[in-house]
């Protein structure tokens, strides 16, 4: 749908008419794709397809749009998952270069964070941020993650959910509850990509749990999803009994030569949960069993030894090793091969 829910005076005296638009809206689609063309192929992927409405069973996205005299000149956008209170996301806050410094970003905030106020499936958004545009979030409420940083993630929390992210991710990856393993989808993107990327924990825990050799150029779980949608396999995600996302896992084959017929596994799981990893990848290839794919390849890295330990647990074998391919602070490693029973 698309609504009027704002007027503003901007500084320039033009007067510019703020639009709520939520998917699906095909007059909108078009011209907003259009506007924000601009983004990163991958960005951009996203955006025409959140805009095209094939997220819009898992997903709310809200694109706040300025306009003056019918022609938009800037945009704000943030998404929340549907069916679930989960983790949301903002950004994609664009002007039109030559209406810039009118206070067009300015108006779109006020309205969209009093929007949000109101939204009930999400804690939080989050986001990252250079130091202009993060002096310009913090005056509606945004917090920078590491706090007394100029730039970088930010948090815009929910009242009463958490003091700042710090608390926010403390309760949110909460130890000791019982988990379970799905299907994921789009609706996760946000606790993934953003929650479980940007929390302490997991920064941590990279310096030991790495992702190497052809399972490396599925860095993020919309990386992951985008190769879903392109038919190379599947994901899944590990969630506690609190709708908490810890952790994502991908089965998929990416087109190289090692993987022949097979389909490679990866996995990221937040520290608090580490101890469910083997029941992870053990579910994960279930899950990939029921779909059709018989086994599965992992490649890891033999200085993840927790990694490494996990998977034979879940039922993996080693089957070769690529000596010394993997380098870590001037260290040399094997990448060790291991397949699923």
């Amino acid at each position: 749908m698309a609504s009027v829910v704002g007027e503003a005076t901007l500084k320039s005296g033009e007067r510019m008419t703020i639009k709520l638009i939520v998917p699906p809206q095909e007059d909108y689609a078009e011209k907003l794709c259009h506007f924000l063309e601009h983004k990163s192929d991958d960005q951009f992927r996203g955006i025409r397809q959140r805009l095209q409405a094939k997220y819009v069973q898992r997903c709310i996205d809200k694109y706040f749009i300025g306009e003056i005299g019918g022609q938009i000149v800037g945009q704000a956008w943030y998404g929340v998952p549907r069916g679930r209170t989960g983790i949301g996301n903002f950004g994609h806050v664009y002007t039109e270069p030559c209406h810039r410094r009118k206070g067009i970003t300015t108006a779109l905030m006020k309205v969209l964070v009093e929007d949000f106020a109101k939204e009930d499936n999400a804690k939080c958004v989050l986001c990252g941020a250079g130091q202009v545009a993060g002096a310009i979030y913090a005056k509606f409420g945004f917090q920078f993650i590491v706090p007394g940083a100029k730039s970088g993630g930010m948090a815009l929390l929910k009242k009463g959910v958490a003091k700042d992210f710090a608390e926010l991710e403390e309760k949110y990856f909460a130890p000791g509850l019982a988990v379970k393993v799905r299907e994921g989808d789009i609706g996760d993107r946000h606790d993934c990509d953003r929650m479980l990327d940007l929390s302490q924990g997991m920064k941590e825990l990279r310096a030991r749990w790495h992702t190497v050799f052809i399972a490396h150029q599925v860095p993020t779980f919309i990386d992951a999803l985008f190769c879903v949608e392109d038919g190379k396999g599947l994901t899944t995600v590990i969630e506690n009994s609190a709708g908490s996302i810890l952790g994502y896992a991908f089965v998929l084959n990416l087109g190289s030569r090692y993987e022949g017929e097979f389909k490679v596994m990866d996995f990221v799981l937040h520290p608090n949960y580490l101890s469910h990893a083997a029941f992870f990848a053990g579910e994960t290839v279930k899950i990939a069993q029921k779909a059709g794919i018989p086994e599965t390849h992992a490649f890891v890295a033999s200085c993840d030894s927790k990694k490494v330990a996990a998977l034979r647990d879940a039922g993996f074998r080693e089957e070769y090793r690529f000596t010394d391919k993997f380098v870590l602070a001037e260290k040399r490693y094997d990448i060790v091969v291991l397949r699923s029973r």
